[in-house]
């Protein structure tokens, strides 16, 4: 069970022990290799999909021009200029 639970198991050694105890060191390895780039993708499509979301929010918004982004980078205060188009 706690293979399927990503290991929640952590009192006795996590997915690679409790693979290879059951079924053997090579399988052990197979199967937590597996386990860590089914992790390692997963993270990357969360991370690629945050992007996605902010780019798409960025450019959705109008104010957020590249002067505007240029002038929030160099110090120079846009609030009132935002807040009054809006």
């Amino acid at each position: 069970m706690a293979i399927l639970t990503n290991g929640g198991d952590r009192l006795y050694g996590g997915p690679y022990f409790l693979i290879s105890c059951s079924l053997g060191k090579e399988v052990g390895w197979i199967g937590t290799s597996l386990l860590f780039i089914a992790n390692i993708s997963y993270v990357v499509m969360n991370c690629s999909l945050i992007g996605e979301t902010v780019t798409r929010f960025v450019h959705s918004v109008p104010h957020f021009t590249p002067e505007f982004i240029a002038n929030c980078m160099n110090g120079v205060s846009n609030e009132f200029h935002l807040f009054n188009n809006l």
